[in-house]
């Protein structure tokens, strides 16, 4: 039993790794294309909403959250987690882009 939910588990991973890979990379070239080292705070907000994406500030780690959520819906529950990081200056530093699984 314990071979066959292993198995049952990976195949439902597996229809919807490749798609979620190519999503997660044309978000992450999308942020890195619009963002620049040493942008403002402002421009970083400003840039998030304009795509309407809801997000979160991490005061502690001086860092954007955006969870992303997928259209379709699949046993497993993914998202794309995004992460910006600002400077001490409060300014753009990187970007981190991750699909994110969870079983239900």
């Amino acid at each position: 039993m314990r071979t066959f939910l292993t198995i049952l588990i990976l195949v439902l991973l597996a229809t919807g790794c490749a798609n979620d890979e190519v999503l997660r990379a044309a978000i992450e070239k999308d942020l890195r294309t619009s963002l620049s080292t040493g942008d403002s705070r402002a421009k970083v907000e400003a840039l998030l909403q304009a795509k309407q994406l809801g997000f979160s500030f991490d005061e502690f780690n001086r860092r954007y959250q955006i969870r992303i959520d997928p259209k379709d819906k699949r046993i497993d529950q993914r998202v794309i987690m995004v992460y910006i990081y600002l400077d001490e200056a409060m300014c753009f530093k990187e970007v981190e882009v991750k699909n994110s699984y969870t079983l239900l």
